[in-house]
């Protein structure tokens, strides 16, 4: 809708400050923080007070906050609200719903019997406990079987293992053997080696044959 229009008359050195500061069509934002809605300043104290930004205390804790999130903090956060206790059913406020759980005799407990699923009230475990005696010995001869059949794998597989160090230790002892007589074969070789060098190196060393002669005395001619 069209903006009424201003009706002011005055002089003519007060119409910035009238314009700036007093006109009531002048257009002004929201004062609260994070709204950025703007009207005329004839408008504003309406708005002000419908706000959805407008700080307001919450009505059981007293923390104050924008008007918009009152809602959502009473229904998730708020300390003081009361809120039933899904075991018992009744109602806590939720700062101490936390330590009402913790020994509420309505929550379910899970039986202590090693084998038995079984989730009891806290108030009623102990009768729990006490009349299914006869199941709770079979669910322990069960454990017990399930335990017993565990620790046969446990060493089954150590003596597995023990037999694989063992292949382990048994090839590397060969190996080591084999590395040996290698080495004194290769120790051999190096001593044959070292003697025909010593020989080549004595015949070298030895003085030259005498040469042969240019050429051989003649026979004695016979005359028949």
């Amino acid at each position: 809708p069209k903006r009424p229009s201003c009706e002011w008359q005055g002089k003519l050195e007060d119409l910035t400050r009238h314009q700036t500061q007093e006109c009531g069509q002048r257009e002004v934002g929201c004062t609260h923080g994070g709204c950025t809605h703007r009207c005329p300043a004839c408008a504003l104290p309406g708005h002000l007070e419908g706000c959805q930004w407008k700080p307001v205390p919450c009505e059981k804790c007293a923390k104050v906050m924008p008007r918009k999130d009152i809602q959502g903090h009473l229904g998730t956060v708020c300390p003081a609200v009361e809120v039933p206790c899904p075991d018992c059913h009744q109602l806590f406020q939720r700062s101490t719903l936390d330590a009402h759980r913790a020994q509420c005799p309505e929550a379910p407990l899970p039986c202590p019997v090693q084998g038995c699923d079984a989730k009891v009230a806290r108030c009623r475990l102990e009768e729990h406990i006490a009349t299914a005696a006869p199941q709770h010995v079979t669910c322990l001869s069960r454990a017990l079987q399930r335990t017993q059949a565990a620790m046969d794998e446990c060493r089954a597989a150590q003596q597995r293992l023990q037999d694989e160090v063992a292949a382990l230790r048994k090839q590397q002892a060969e190996q080591k053997a084999a590395m040996t007589d290698e080495s004194r074969a290769a120790e051999r070789l190096q001593d044959e080696v070292a003697a025909l060098r010593e020989q080549v190196d004595t015949l070298t060393d030895a003085p030259d044959a005498a040469p042969a002669p240019d050429s051989a005395p003649c026979d004695p001619i016979r005359w028949r």
